[in-house]
């Protein structure tokens, strides 16, 4: 009788267990029935595309937000089949594109950022972020990837215009006779050109890194003293 007595008391504080374990369950689903809209909503009125593939040899996406209509296409056009993500991948950067994905594949990297372009379907071309995460089963094996899309186009555009621009003051700099070097808060040389460098009468390797004091005179030196704020808060320090 003793040990029935003990065997119904741990019964019933499994039960008690059981009971208190569903009525949290029953909590939590009734919070993300209410939540799940409004990530929903969230989720839509996000410029982030996001979206669920199959791993393996064939890729073929299991979710894809409705959002993806900012570029022209519906999400049933993908979840169908009747377009593959392969086939808006810009021409030019599928083979780039698959080289990246299975050398990532083979160092079996969970998490990874890529950026290629992708062609809209009125013909447009932008710049968007891959990225990516790895799921795996119980078991260890690749399930699927699952990321977001995040347009980049806007600075992608802003990148090139500014290198475009460097690449301008760089070539202007470079072919006048006038000696420039660029510094830091410091007065470190990040860069010079030719003109300074036959100035010193000393390679570039030997300028870059130092500072203008390195180089002085006694008198120029307290020049530079004298001037460093103003030197530094030129817009070109040259």
């Amino acid at each position: 009788i003793s040990s029935l007595r003990t065997r119904l008391s741990q019964c019933q504080h499994q039960l008690t267990i059981f009971l208190q374990d569903e009525d949290t369950l029953r909590t939590s689903c009734a919070r993300m029935s209410h939540d799940l809209p409004m990530l929903q909503d969230i989720m839509e009125a996000s410029t982030a595309v996001v979206f669920r593939r199959i791993a393996g040899d064939n890729p073929a996406l299991t979710y894809v937000s409705s959002n993806i209509s900012q570029w022209g296409y519906s999400a049933d056009d993908f979840l169908s089949g009747t377009i593959r993500f392969h086939d808006v991948v810009h021409p030019d950067d599928r083979e780039a594109l698959a080289a990246e994905v299975m050398m990532r594949a083979e160092q079996d990297i969970q998490d990874f950022t890529m950026s290629y372009r992708i062609v809209t379907k009125s013909g447009d071309s932008r710049h968007v972020s891959d990225q990516t995460s790895v799921i795996y089963n119980d078991e260890g094996i690749k399930t699927f990837h699952q990321g977001i899309l995040i347009d980049i186009t806007e600075l992608k555009e802003a990148q090139i215009k500014l290198q475009e621009s460097e690449e301008k003051f760089r070539r202007t700099i470079e072919s006048t006779h006038q000696g420039f070097l660029f510094m830091d808060e410091d007065m470190t040389i990040l860069e010079c050109n030719d003109a300074y460098s036959r100035m010193l009468g000393r390679p570039r390797e030997q300028i870059i890194g130092k500072t203008p004091f390195d180089f002085a005179t006694p008198e120029y030196r307290q020049f530079l003293f004298a001037n460093r704020d103003r030197l530094l808060a030129s817009e070109y320090r040259t």
